[in-house]
Parts: structure tokens; C-alpha cells; sequence
């Protein structure tokens, strides 16, 4: 029986002809430290085997493995393995398609093209690995698993530019060496670095519902105190004009929070549940409105403290679309929000001066973000894209100062 499992990118598949040589492997006994160790234990005990020897003769960029197994393998078998290695693993990206043939003596072999020379991926690998260390780096002991798993979070938006044509958009490389790169890049670089630091992940693979009605999509989950979270770094590194970009929108999220803007179609794999509501990043940090007046002691604690720091941007959720829609009408209020800008002002020591906000919400996540703006300063600290700006927003922000 022969078989072949393509690489199918999100966006596109390869294939080329097969090559031949060959590799004997043993199982290795490095699987338990694997980044999405969730899906391996839904393998059979013959496609674990299978995988760990297979999976060492990817990594080793080897054109055929033959593996010798007690049980034929199975169709199912087959898929769920080269799935786990083609879309899951975050360190098998050189991979491109993969070829089985196998008799009912349990004897497998295994054909494999690949994106790249055995040298090139060494060397992308290396680089992977030492910017690894470098954001790892920034963590310590003091910091909470929720903190460290946020750092790691912000590190991939915070140095990234979201491109979907990016060459090596769909890996860990493009993610961390090249800075820019699409969602199965995003959500394979989070995976890559939890497990670095033992915190386990899977990657998912969906749909998802804002720019297009029907979008293929990858994005994570990560497993913290017995639970598991939704986490989007794709979504919190939006496409926007503002110089201060990140986002903690679709950060630690159950399913339920999710379900407006997400739908997982996991192929072979069961993705794991999460059904916490209680720990996103606004509920934690205390930035999770109830109520309109919650809401404006958020907003004017919120600013002040941005203020102080020289940021510009502050963002905060609301619990539901009513406190959102009272929210909205408020900050439409010029006299009104004047007077939370002058305590600002006033609280902070900082010559704030104008303000304006915008508005992300998907029926489940509703989020506000407002922008200040200080006096005597440069367009350019607020905005990416001055040409995109209305004549008449550069005016009355001229007239305030800001040019």
C-alpha cells in the first residue's frame, strides 16, 4: 500500500517526487518533553513508535526512513502521524510532503521531501533556538506561569509584522528570526517557546470570522493550573495604524469567549477543551468593566498610569454588549470625557491633551481601546501611516499641538 500526506499550508500545497535513500531508527525517548504532547497521546502505541522514529528521521532531514513495527499500519495511523508532524510540530516546518508504503508484515517505509537543505535547516534551527534563549531570557523566578506565558506572548507581537506572503511566514523562523509571518507562524512560535520553558500547548486549526466570513486559521492552546486557554497572538498583533499595536484581546479565553470569532475544524485531533472564563487579561489586570461607572474609574486609572509612562495607548474590556453600548455613548461625550483628560492630566503631571478611542468586538469579547495625545509632540509617535489620517483629524490635532 503506498500513501502520501502533502504539506498543506494554510494558504497553499506542495509536493515534489521522491527521493531515495535510507535510515534505520530507534525510538527515541525524548517524546515527553514534545511541545503538543496532548495530541501524541491520542495515537495508537504503533503510531507512537512510528512517530518518534519518523519524526527523528525528519529532524535529521533523512530522504527515507524504514521502520519495523509489531502492528501494520493503519490509514488513520498514517494521517494522524503526518499530521502531527506537517501542521502541529513547530520544529519540523522543513518538511513538505510526506510518502508511506507498508506490507502486513509491519514493515513501513517512509519518503520525505523537503523545503530546505539538511545544512539551511540546521541553520534556521540555530537561529530559532538563540532567539529562543534571548526572550527566555527576560524571564525569572519572581514571575507567576501566568506572567512568564504572557511575557512569551507579547515578545512574538511586540517584534512581529504580520505578513501572509512572507517567505517562511508559516514557521518558527519567519516568526523569530525574519520578524514577520501569518498565523500558523504566530501559533507555532508560542508552542515552540512554551515548551522551552515546560509549559504545555497545542496548536489549533480552524476557521476564523472578521476580515473574511470564512478564513482558514491556527492560533493555541495553552495549559495553566489544570486548565486549558484560548490564546490568539495572531489577533493581538492586529493590522492597524497605531505605533502602539499589541493587544491582549483574544488572551486566555475559554471556548465560549472565542466561539463568536472562532471555530475549530481539527482534522484527525481532538483539541482540548477550555472552558475558564475567569482569567483573560483584562479580568486579572483588573482592566474588566461591569458597569458604566467601573468603566470611567478604569478609564481614568488606566490613562493616568499610561500617562506617567509616556504610552499612549490603553485598552479595557466590558462584560457584556449593554455596559459596552453605555460605554461607547460616554466616550462620545466630548464635555464629558474633557473632564476625565484633565484629571488625567492633572493626576499624572503630563500635558495630555485631546483623545480618541476605537472599538473591537466580536458579540463575546468586547474591547476598547483609547489613544491620548500629548502636547508638543510628533504625529508619528501615534501613527504608522500620517497619509491615512483625515484632513480634518491632522488639523484639529495641529491645532493642539501635535504635528
Amino acid at each position: 500500500m503506498i500513501k502520501k500526506f502533502l504539506s498543506v499550508l494554510l494558504c497553499m500545497a506542495l509536493a515534489l517526487p521522491v527521493v531515495s535513500a535510507a535510515g534505520e531508527y530507534s525510538v527515541s525517548a525524548e517524546t515527553a518533553a514534545y511541545s503538543t504532547i496532548f495530541y501524541y497521546d491520542q495515537l495508537s502505541d504503533n503510531a507512537q513508535e512510528i512517530f518518534e522514529q519518523l519524526r527523528e528521521a525528519v529532524i535529521d532531514c533523512e530522504p527515507v526512513a524504514r521502520i519495523r513495527t509489531g502492528t501494520p499500519m493503519t490509514d488513520e495511523e498514517f494521517n494522524m502521524v503526518s499530521e502531527l508532524l506537517v501542521y502541529h510540530d513547530p520544529v519540523t516546518f522543513h518538511i513538505r510532503s510526506i510518502e508511506a508504503r507498508w506490507n502486513s508484515l509491519g514493515y513501513s517505509e517512509f519518503h520525505m521531501d523537503y523545503n530546505y537543505s539538511k545544512e539551511d535547516y540546521d541553520e534556521m534551527t540555530a537561529a530559532c533556538d538563540k532567539r529562543a534563549e534571548e526572550i527566555i531570557s527576560k524571564l525569572n523566578d519572581d514571575m507567576t506561569k501566568y506572567t512568564k506565558i504572557r511575557t512569551i506572548h507579547d515578545a512574538i507581537v511586540d517584534s512581529t509584522v504580520y505578513d501572509a506572503e512572507s517567505t517562511n511566514g508559516d514557521n518558527i523562523y519567519g516568526i523569530l528570526v525574519k520578524n514577520t509571518g501569518k498565523c500558523d507562524g504566530y501559533a507555532k512560535a508560542f508552542s515552540y517557546l512554551c515548551s522551552k520553558i515546560g509549559i504545555r500547548t497545542v496548536t489549533v486549526i480552524g476557521h476564523s470570522y472578521r476580515d473574511k466570513p470564512d478564513e482558514m486559521h491556527m492560533w493555541n492552546k495553552v495549559y495553566y493550573n489544570n486548565k486549558w486557554y484560548n490564546v490568539d497572538v495572531t489577533w493581538d498583533d492586529p493590522l492597524s495604524n497605531t505605533a502602539e499595536n499589541s493587544s491582549h484581546s483574544f488572551f486566555m479565553l475559554a471556548d465560549s469567549e472565542l466561539s463568536a470569532s472562532h471555530t475549530e475544524d481539527n482534522q484527525s485531533f481532538a483539541a482540548p477543551r477550555a472552558r475558564d472564563d475567569t482569567i483573560s487579561y483584562f479580568e486579572v489586570n483588573k482592566k474588566y468593566a461591569d458597569s458604566l461607572d467601573s468603566a470611567k474609574k478604569i478609564i481614568k486609572n488606566g490613562l493616568t498610569s499610561q500617562a506617567k509612562k509616556g504610552k499612549s495607548c490603553f485598552e479595557f474590556q466590558c462584560s457584556s454588549k449593554e455596559v459596552f453600548n453605555k460605554v461607547t455613548k460616554f466616550l462620545n461625550d466630548a464635555e464629558k470625557t474633557s473632564e476625565i483628560l484633565k484629571t488625567v492630566k492633572k493626576n499624572s503631571g503630563k500635558d495630555v491633551i485631546t483623545g480618541i478611542y476605537s472599538l473591537g468586538s466580536n458579540d463575546k469579547v468586547y474591547t476598547i481601546r483609547i489613544i491620548i495625545f500629548f502636547e508638543n509632540t510628533d504625529m508619528d509617535n501615534y501613527f504608522t501611516d500620517t497619509s491615512a489620517l483625515s484632513d480634518k483629524m491632522l488639523k484639529n490635532l495641529a491645532e493642539q499641538g501635535v504635528k
